[in-house]
């Protein structure tokens, strides 16, 4: 599980250089004594072919007491695409 964290983060530092946004974000949000890191969307690509966007997003969610590394690394691909015609 650890080299699947490791290529996502190596996945999104790549990319990093490549667009002109700001950098992501760390967001931590805890409820119920559950803790959820989340970096902010990261833009990979631009407007291609059939989608308008595509964004990375990384996160991991933990006990708060605990502050060991995370066993799950939560790796979420979002794209955007025009409606279909009506």
């Amino acid at each position: 599980m650890k080299l699947y964290a490791i290529a996502g983060v190596s996945l999104m530092i790549a990319f990093l250089p490549l667009q002109q946004e700001p950098a992501p974000q760390i967001v931590t949000l805890t409820k119920n004594g559950i803790t959820t890191v989340r970096l902010t969307p990261l833009k990979i690509s631009g407007q291609r072919d059939h989608y308008y966007s595509l964004h990375l997003m990384l996160s991991f969610t933990q006990e708060k007491e605990k502050r060991a590394a995370p066993e799950f690394f939560d790796l979420e691909l979002q794209t955007v695409v025009p409606a279909a015609p009506a």
